[in-house]
């Protein structure tokens, strides 16, 4: 989440500080973006067995050291030191990180993919697998387009034929959180899992259905001073909101 609304400056006041430490922020945690997938991808749905953490905490640091890496590109060119050695640690850094979320990605779905190849696993742990599956498969498209603006270094929209693509990225803390909710991972159903659930259902539902209107009737819908997104996303999340305090999540 850091990492998205930290790479929207507009969202903060406009100065060189608040803005330097935006971009810094940004790099740190977008580096550690991978590292976590990857480690994710060996605690659950199924944790792997003999799991040892001294390559977990290896993982880290070496992000940790690219992160270092990176911000310290960023504070060179703020002080208009080195231009040729800051661009090309900024393009090396940029590259590490947004390839080791990829790479992470990758790896969690690939995970995911021989866990429902195994016959071992219980009809609990397939139905999470599928439902993790799907959410990561969604969030897909926006993670191609990142990993293909830095890679390629091209200019790759976020948008597809209108669809904002970021609001995809929904669909991972959506699976998780019903994940959790509907198996009982944690023993209970936390009002902050309930909240991350609804939000990120409504938001995406009002993303997608948005979209629809303008495809279907583009000339009624920029006549409107008002964007479809928000009634719906209302809509959403009040009958949400009702639908959860009236229903037991068993």
């Amino acid at each position: 989440a850091a990492s998205i609304w930290l790479s929207i400056p507009t969202l903060f006041p406009e100065s060189d500080q608040l803005s330097r430490i935006n971009a810094a922020g940004w790099a740190i945690t977008t580096a550690f973006l991978g590292a976590s997938f990857i480690h994710l991808t060996m605690l659950f749905p199924v944790k792997v067995r003999r799991l040892s953490t001294g390559w977990v905490t290896s993982l880290y640091l070496v992000m940790g050291i690219i992160a270092g890496i990176f911000v310290t590109s960023m504070n060179l060119r703020w002080q208009a030191r080195a231009p040729l050695l800051v661009e090309r640690m900024s393009t090396i850094g940029n590259i590490l990180v947004i390839g080791a979320l990829g790479l992470g990605v990758a790896i969690f779905l690939i995970r995911l993919v021989i866990l429902l190849g195994r016959r071992s696993i219980s009809r609990r742990q397939r139905r999470q697998v599928i439902f993790l599956f799907w959410g990561v498969l969604l969030a897909m498209p926006y993670i191609l387009v990142v990993v293909l603006r830095v890679t390629s270094q091209t200019s790759a929209s976020y948008f597809n034929y209108g669809l904002d693509l970021r609001y995809l990225v929904l669909a991972v803390p959506l699976s998780f959180a019903f994940v959790i909710l509907r198996y009982q991972t944690f023993h209970s159903p936390h009002p902050n899992l309930v909240g991350v659930f609804l939000l990120a259902s409504s938001a995406l539902f009002a993303s997608i259905f948005a979209w629809i209107f303008r495809l279907v009737d583009s000339e009624w819908v920029n006549s409107l001073i008002w964007t479809p997104f928000v009634p719906i996303f209302l809509a959403a999340f009040l009958s949400g909101l009702f639908w959860s305090a009236q229903n037991s999540w068993f």
